[in-house]
């Protein structure tokens, strides 16, 4: 039996929502994986790499300054809006092509339009409530949600 639920086995409705919570993250982050390692990777015998000091003089100022290496770097690793900039290693350096970067704001450019916002997208029911009656309506509303689908009774 899990700790948080009681004698009788019932289990919190916060407990539901951090299950819920971990769902939905573990599908972003397969998703996000699943999109960068099966459908977009440089090719190289097509593209020519560029290291990521030489990406920030390619990309245009934003208010009259280079878009630092930093953010090309989070770019790569964390990635924006759930789309991360492909990139290589090779040796000590890191490298992306103009190629890759193009489908990196395609791809941005595609969830504008689309009106998602992928990893930063947060239900109501999982942001922290402010009072205790917000958070009892919180608890109603997912638990009709929940109901609706089936999930429970």
């Amino acid at each position: 039996m899990n700790s948080t639920a009681n004698s009788t086995g019932y289990m919190p409705n916060f407990c539901i929502f951090e299950q819920i919570q971990m769902i939905y993250k573990n599908l972003l982050n397969t998703h996000a994986l699943l999109r960068r390692h099966l459908i977009m990777s440089i090719d190289l015998k097509t593209e020519k790499l560029i290291t990521l000091t030489q990406a920030t003089k390619v990309l245009p100022q934003v208010d009259g300054k280079r878009i630092h290496i930093s953010t090309l770097w989070r770019w790569c690793k964390k990635g924006l809006r759930g789309i991360n900039l492909e990139y290589l290693r090779a040796g000590s350096k890191i490298m992306t092509s103009q190629e890759a970067m193009q489908r990196f704001f395609d791809a941005l450019t595609g969830l504008d339009e689309a009106g998602l916002q992928q990893s930063n997208y947060r239900p109501a029911c999982m942001k922290k409530p402010h009072s205790e009656k917000s958070r009892q309506l919180e608890v109603e509303n997912a638990n009709k949600i929940l109901v609706n689908a089936k999930i429970i009774q």
